[in-house]
């Protein structure tokens, strides 16, 4: 869905990658790693893209933000918003799944 509009894509790792900041992991950059937290971004042409995964109370929480940088940032994110939540839950099934599988 997103490379033929230009944004980057990548497939799962086959392992739980270490996190450390300013390293990838998939298309996006470390931007801070802590004991329950990871902020995951990407800076792209379009748009800045963040992403913060978080365990709080053995709960997954998952937040993300976006800064488009001109009108076609803007009609892309107008595009996207309408299955947001649809991407995101599929994202997390998928974490979720490959997690099981390769004992994360």
């Amino acid at each position: 869905l997103m490379a033929p509009l230009g944004l980057k894509t990548a497939d799962l790792p086959r392992q739980a990658p270490q996190a450390h900041v300013g390293e990838a992991v998939g298309v996006f950059c470390v931007w801070h790693a802590g004991p329950d937290e990871l902020l995951l971004g990407q800076r792209d042409r379009h748009l800045d893209f963040c992403l913060w995964l978080g365990v709080r109370a053995g709960r997954l929480h998952l937040y993300t933000g976006v800064r488009p940088h001109h009108l076609g940032g803007w009609l892309y994110l107008a595009l996207v918003w309408p299955f947001h939540w649809l991407i995101v839950r599929r994202s997390l099934a998928r974490m979720a799944a490959h997690c099981s599988e390769a004992a994360c």
